[in-house]
């Protein structure tokens, strides 16, 4: 009896990871992962919350912080950020590139 059991669950658990991956091969068709390299600038999101106390509003504050430095890349899909001297392994869905700012030819950065 056992061993009609065991083949059972083995081929339960073999249907249920190829519907797995049918599904997840069909969620990414289309899905653009993130590709970053090392030395490459990101932001990173933060989820701070609003506080009764020091009268804030969540709403109010930046999502986003950096830039920082990319500083390894990982196949997880985490990434090696570098803040100051510190190292924080962060997941690529709290992070995005950061595009600086450049100025139109013959724009001037000042306000007049």
């Amino acid at each position: 009896m056992q061993s009609y059991c065991c083949v059972y669950y083995i081929i339960i658990i073999k249907r249920t990871q190829r519907k797995a991956e049918i599904r997840n091969t069909y969620k990414d068709k289309e899905k653009k992962f993130p590709q970053y390299n090392i030395g490459d600038q990101v932001l990173i999101k933060e989820h701070r919350l609003s506080s009764v106390e020091d009268k804030e509003t969540h709403k109010l504050f930046l999502i986003y912080h950096g830039p920082y430095t990319v500083r390894e890349v990982h196949n997880n899909n985490t990434v090696t950020v570098n803040n100051q001297g510190n190292y924080h392994i962060i997941n690529f869905k709290n992070v995005k590139k950061y595009y600086e700012d450049k100025p139109e030819p013959g724009e001037s950065h000042k306000n007049n």
